[in-house]
């Protein structure tokens, strides 16, 4: 919810022209924020889910973590690379306004995205073990049918 946050702000003063950048840094913000709502939805639905008591195939899982997990760390990938124009100065002002907050919940919303993405990476090989788990029940189950027919 932090990385949400963080680059709706940035997007409304990436549009606002609190800072001169090439023109994308509204553009990362927006796919960033894309990319952080669905894992925060996903994971909410997700739990909303399991918490009423629904069972939910280990395949889905898999699905869904791996694409959050793949869009967040291609869009922080294009944000931290937009991030390093501002550190070698690329970011001019295009007012009076101080940028250095801006900058600040950039990097922010950027590290909260990784923690994301760690966290969709750790929930991914987990459901894989979980459904490989569960394909070699399935197996077994097959063989004892056919030994007992």
């Amino acid at each position: 919810m932090i990385a949400i946050i963080c680059f709706a702000w940035a997007m409304v003063q990436h549009h606002e022209g609190v800072v001169s950048s090439d023109g994308l840094g509204e553009a990362w913000s927006s796919m960033n924020l894309g990319t952080a709502s669905y894992g925060f939805i996903w994971s909410t639905v997700f739990l909303a889910v399991v918490f009423c008591n629904c069972v939910v195939h280990p395949g889905v899982v898999v699905a869904f973590d791996c694409i959050a997990c793949i869009a967040q760390f291609i869009t922080v990938c294009f944000d931290l690379h937009e991030l390093a124009y501002w550190n070698f100065g690329g970011y001019g002002y295009s007012s009076t306004h101080d940028v250095g907050p801006l900058y600040g919940a950039e990097c922010l919303g950027c590290s909260m995205i990784l923690l994301g993405i760690l966290f969709n990476l750790i929930l991914c090989v987990r459901a894989s073990i979980a459904c490989h788990k569960l394909r070699k029940a399935g197996k077994q189950l097959d063989a004892k049918r056919s030994i007992d027919a």
